[in-house]
């Protein structure tokens, strides 16, 4: 099904996507090729095996398990990154909390005020170079408020500290007003 080349052939991968491949069940040579690529090639693939259940009261429970992705891909990336010099992230503070200070020092800590990830990543690499930055999106997306859809304007984590406005613009979440992806307007609840 899948042959692994024995030499150095391989065209240039995107290492900013993403791929998940998700089954009930994940064979073992699938879970070899992609981890192969994970480790030869840095590529950001996972493998996720799918069981559904259903209780004796008719609900559905979805059980997810990662065969593949366990490992910590950002450590290699920093690696090869970082090859010359060996640096890696050393900061004490968590990557949570150095993505909320510079969030906060980009919108002033003005919830009308709109920054992108792109401006987020760059203030990131000029205070801390070595940071991780494959974790800001996972970051991003685990503290907003809202989801974007169906409903962006539900909001979905009370506790969440941004708002996600639009594909890589937020704000910070005020839980007193939402925000429309088409408009910058605030609307009230």
């Amino acid at each position: 099904m899948f042959d692994i080349p024995e030499s150095e052939d391989i065209p240039p991968l995107n290492l900013h996507l993403r791929m998940f491949i998700v089954a009930e069940d994940i064979s073992e040579r699938v879970a070899g090729v992609c981890r192969f690529l994970r480790d030869t090639h840095s590529m950001d693939i996972n493998c996720i095996s799918v069981s559904t259940f259903q209780t004796k009261s008719g609900e559905r429970i979805v059980s997810l398990e990662k065969k593949v992705g366990d490992e910590d891909i950002d450590e290699v990336i920093i690696q090869r990154q970082s090859s010359s010099d060996n640096k890696q992230w050393t900061e004490n503070k968590p990557t949570k909390e150095v993505v909320w200070e510079i969030v906060q020092d980009l919108t002033k800590e003005d919830t009308k005020n709109v920054f992108t990830l792109k401006e987020v990543r760059e203030s990131i690499i000029e205070k801390y170079p070595d940071f991780n930055m494959n974790t800001l999106r996972y970051v991003m997306i685990k503290d907003r408020a809202n989801d974007p859809a169906p409903n962006q304007n539900s909001i979905s984590n009370p506790d969440g500290r941004y708002w996600w406005i639009s594909k890589g613009k937020y704000s910070l979440f005020d839980p007193d007003k939402t925000q429309r992806a088409d408009s910058d307007d605030p609307i009230q609840d």
